[in-house]
């Protein structure tokens, strides 16, 4: 969510980014502006401007950064605390609601690069048990998050 704030703190207007994180306001001219996002995963980000009476559009850039996941010490050692990766059911592909927690996964390992990963994985009691098993070991298999890391981050191993 994008809120733009106007030199007395009042909230002048809100707007979803589209596909291509672009966001449009209507604004005065010869105004002080602050520009505010938040998402779910992020630490809030703020630009700001001051508008004239020439410029129709600006270009103003809010980047927001991962916050990392929480790590905690359980039995000594570090754990990385998530909340569960959703898979498309009867599937291994990973529903985009899980993009949140994954980049979070992503920006704790960036910062914290000693962290060694361990996968686990389960599935529902419908189907056979070989069946069930199967689909685990997919849904667990590295090469998901991985793939997933490096299809929107860059990341190789």
């Amino acid at each position: 969510m994008i809120r733009l704030i106007d030199t007395d703190g009042t909230e002048v207007a809100t707007a979803k980014t589209d596909i291509d994180r672009v966001y449009n306001f209507p604004i005065s001219s010869f105004e002080h502006y602050t520009v505010v996002s938040k998402k779910d995963g992020f630490y809030p980000g703020s630009s700001i401007f001051t508008s004239d009476n020439i410029t129709s559009n600006y270009n103003i850039d809010v980047t927001l950064k991962l916050r990392p996941a929480e790590i905690v010490i359980k039995e000594e050692k570090r754990i990385i605390k998530i909340d569960n990766i959703q898979f498309d059911y009867n599937s291994d592909a990973i529903k985009s609601i899980s993009e949140i927690t994954l980049n979070k996964v992503y920006q704790t390992l960036v910062e914290n690069p000693e962290i060694e990963v361990s996968l686990n994985a389960h599935s529902d009691s419908q189907g056979s048990d070989i069946y069930n098993l199967s689909l685990s070991k997919k849904k667990s298999c590295c090469c998901l998050f991985l793939s997933y890391f490096e299809r929107n981050y860059g990341a190789s191993t």
